[in-house]
């Protein structure tokens, strides 16, 4: 069940269940839940996107094959529509993965 994004994608299916109970049900995934979805962001008990989004909220990643190339850039500065901006010590932005994405596919840097 992975490819369901979350347990209760079928909410509007349930007779005469109401918008507060849906919402409910959905912030409290019981463990076999996060194990059927596959996934879980947030807080136990806030539902399995208890952030609302990951804006500004660093996540997980998993690569493979890379070279090096995030290891390289952990924590380093970049820049993003001509302005510089700071990395974070020991992380890595979404613009360094994008920059390994172009290095591995299209040779660029």
């Amino acid at each position: 069940m992975s490819y369901a994004t979350d347990p209760y994608t079928n909410l509007q299916n349930i007779p005469g269940l109401s918008e507060t109970d849906a919402l409910k049900r959905m912030s409290t995934w019981t463990p076999q839940d996060i194990i059927n979805v596959g996934h879980f962001w947030g807080p136990v008990g806030s539902g399995g996107n208890g952030w609302g989004s990951h804006s500004t909220r660093p996540v997980p990643i998993y690569y493979a094959g890379d070279n090096g190339c995030l290891e390289q850039l952990v924590g380093k500065n970049f820049t993003v529509v001509g302005k510089q901006v700071r990395g974070t010590p020991g992380k890595v932005s979404q613009a360094h993965v994008h920059a390994c994405m172009l290095k591995a596919l299209f040779g660029l840097a």
